[in-house]
């Protein structure tokens, strides 16, 4: 069963939710559903895989960084901005 699970969230977190909807619903146009879209299967397979709870600590220090603060950005955010990226690459090419 987890390996079904963490399946799910790499399908999610790699963007297969806008072009199977694209192919299926729209005749493979572009809508601007998409974007968010893009952005909760993102949220939703990073935290099936790392767990939602990691979501709390939030990236901090981040644009002000010099030789004595150093930013601090957890592994879960750092992947939802990883996975933001290719879902909305992909979402985009919808339609193209």
């Amino acid at each position: 069963m987890k390996k079904v699970k963490i399946f799910i969230a790499m399908a999610l977190m790699i963007g297969f939710p806008c072009p199977i909807i694209s192919a299926e619903y729209l005749d493979m146009e572009h809508s601007v559903l998409f974007a968010p879209l893009s952005i909760l299967s993102a949220f939703i397979g990073t935290g099936l895989i790392f767990g939602f709870k990691t979501f709390k600590q939030r990236p901090m220090y981040i644009g002000n960084v010099d030789e004595v603060t150093m930013p601090k950005i957890n592994q879960t955010w750092a992947v939802f901005f990883i996975a933001c990226i290719c879902n909305l690459f992909l979402s985009n090419l919808c339609g193209a």
